[in-house]
């Protein structure tokens, strides 16, 4: 899924490449062959893109989704342990001390305060089954750790992936937009004479402007002008 201005070049090329077609012997050369080229190729690009670009992102918030839960499970585990651990204090105090979760959790802070308390906790863990841990909380815990860590690993190369596909389309709808300009001067200059065709044309190569409610109805321009 392409965003609104892009949506808009978009059919705008197609529009085009539509008028090209309907005067193929125009465009079998010179510069304004190579012009109609691009365009039918960007368009080509972009009918691809557009797809992928709306499977990356459904990619990207499934991932997104994915790594909440897998996070939320780590600090269910953590919230666990440093619960029981103040429950311990009077018994043993040393416990207390060491099982405090910050206030602030970035995603590294977390982690790295899980890694702590697996560690820290294996002295401790005959105490924590006294206060009803079950007796394998700490594997349940590493296991959270590696779970969010992977899940926080395919977020990131989701995301990497939609940003690439997002440049893509940004670079091909500059390539197209920048063909159908210089093909824009070809045209009004072949077209200088023949009203019908130059109509044609600017109503092949206008862009829509964006919907605004309670406004008038803005005027046709042509690609050069967007």
């Amino acid at each position: 899924m392409l965003n609104n201005l892009e949506r808009r070049r978009f059919e705008m090329m197609i529009r085009v490449k539509d008028f090209i077609a309907t005067r193929p012997e125009q465009f079998a050369a010179g510069a304004a062959g190579q012009l109609a080229a691009t365009v039918s190729a960007t368009v080509t690009e972009l009918n691809q893109y557009a797809g992928e670009k709306s499977s990356r992102r459904s990619d990207s918030r499934e991932k997104q989704n994915r790594k909440s839960d897998a996070r939320e499970a780590l600090r269910e585990s953590l919230n666990a342990i440093s619960r029981t651990a103040r429950a311990m204090a009077g018994q043993v105090p040393a416990a207390s001390e060491k099982f405090r979760i910050p206030q602030s959790l970035s995603d590294v802070t977390l982690l790295a305060t899980a890694r702590a308390f697996a560690a820290d906790a294996v002295p401790f863990q005959a105490d924590f089954q006294a206060y009803e841990l079950p007796p394998n909380f700490l594997d349940e815990l590493r296991a959270d750790i590696a779970d969010f860590e992977a899940a926080a690993s395919e977020r990131n190369t989701a995301a990497e992936s939609a940003s690439t596909t997002l440049t893509v389309i940004e670079e091909a709808v500059a390539r197209g937009m920048a063909a159908v300009m210089a093909l824009d001067a070809v045209l009004k200059n072949r077209y200088r004479n023949d009203t019908a065709s130059l109509n044609a044309w600017t109503r092949a190569s206008h862009v829509e402007r964006a919907t605004r409610a309670a406004t008038a109805p803005a005027p046709q321009t042509s690609a050069a002008s967007v």
